[in-house]
């Protein structure tokens, strides 16, 4: 009886000390880009002021995930600022990290036409399958050159799954 409550006891200290480090997910670098076609629309559903509704999708390659569809839709102003909205990324086997998206954007004229250089701010919102208790802290950079509906941006920041 002595040896079951010893094993019993070992047992119980191994799973309480093992849950701890199986919870702490280590922090993955996320990184990648490409480039979405975009759709610019009136600001129905937007706040007060909001200039246009804008959305943008596209197959793009990020770390961890691989080639996703990321899909993505906000309301923006005049002044340069938009959001919040959502963008979500989705993988081949259907896993998902939805962020809700914010930002700023500068209209510049480079020699190859009006363009509009983004700073893209990311927060998670949810993960599904194997995301689903993931947290992240990523940030986006891109332009988008104005009449050519093509946006280009690259995601860089951490991951934890």
């Amino acid at each position: 009886m002595k040896r079951l409550v010893t094993i019993a006891v070992a047992a119980i200290l191994c799973l309480a000390l093992a849950a701890p480090a199986a919870a702490a997910d280590p922090w993955r670098p996320f990184k990648g880009g490409g480039t979405t076609v975009d759709t610019v629309a009136g600001p129905e559903g937007c706040p007060a002021g909001a200039g246009w509704r804008y959305s943008t999708a596209g197959a793009v390659t990020v770390a961890h995930l691989g080639r996703v569809w990321v899909e993505a839709s906000h309301c923006s102003w005049m002044d340069g600022h938009f959001g919040p909205g959502v963008l979500t990324m989705t993988a081949a086997n259907g896993d998902q990290l939805v962020f809700a998206d914010w930002g700023t954007f500068e209209i510049g004229m480079p020699l190859e036409g009006m363009t509009s250089y983004i700073d893209l701010h990311l927060s998670l919102i949810r993960g599904t399958g194997r995301f689903e208790n993931a947290r992240a802290d990523i940030a986006g950079t891109g332009w988008g050159v104005i009449g050519s509906n093509i946006t280009t941006m690259r995601y860089s920041g951490e991951i934890s799954y």
